[in-house]
Parts: C-alpha cells; structure tokens; sequence
C-alpha cells in the first residue's frame, strides 16, 4: 500500500525522507490499528512529496477503514485531509465538520472559503 517494493533492499540510512515517512505508516498498519495517530508527519517534506503522502494517508485510511488522527499546523492539509477538524486555542477547543466532498480540490472556492473560516476560527 506505501508503494515502498522497489526499495525493498535499500537499508534506512539509503531512504529518501519521504521513503522513511511511508516505511513509519507500514510499521504502523502491520498491527492493524483501529486508529493511526500521526503527529505533523509531513512538516519535514517539500511540497511534491508532503501531497503524494496526504493522497496515500486517504487511500490507506479509506481502503483500510482505519480513523486517522493527524495533527498540522497547516490549516489547508487539514481541510483536504480530515473529515472533522479540532480547532485547539488556549482557551478553547472547537469542532468543525468539514463540508467538502472527496476528492476535494483546496483551489476551489468551497474550499477557500473553508479555509477561510477554519483559519478566522484558529486567530479568535
């Protein structure tokens, strides 16, 4: 599911960190968990690499049936990757339900405006 076969030989000093971000998804899928918590996974890729991983993490969640949790500062990954969206303030915590259909185009103007508001929500 990682599309990691070709580097099958490779040893983990010789993976790219995109490479090492899905061998840490595998490792994580063998127990087969109900829920997969992943905490800014992506923070460290460039911008090619960090979609390719989000379109993998929906693929897995969805072929897998396994909630994810992701944790992101950054508001539009969290609009294309989640469902329901926890706002986290120092005084308050706000759900949001995410209104867009998959597959979502963040260009849009649904999705702008969601954005819009999650980020209003974030700075109240």
């Amino acid at each position: 599911m990682t599309g990691l076969e070709d580097a099958a030989h490779h040893y983990p000093y010789q993976l790219s960190g995109g490479m090492k971000q899905r061998a840490a998804i595998a490792r994580a899928l063998v127990l087969e968990p109900a829920i997969l918590l992943m905490d800014e996974p992506f923070g460290s890729l460039d911008q090619v690499k960090r979609n390719e991983l989000q379109k993998l993490t929906l693929q897995i969640s969805q072929k897998t049936c396994t909630t994810v949790v992701f944790v992101t500062h950054d508001i539009p990954e969290a609009v294309y990757l989640s469902d329901k969206i926890l706002v986290l303030g120092t005084d308050m915590v706000k759900q949001m339900i995410n209104p867009l259909h998959h597959p979502r185009d963040l260009n849009s103007s649904e999705a702008l405006n969601f954005i819009s508001r999650v980020t209003r929500t974030n700075t109240l």
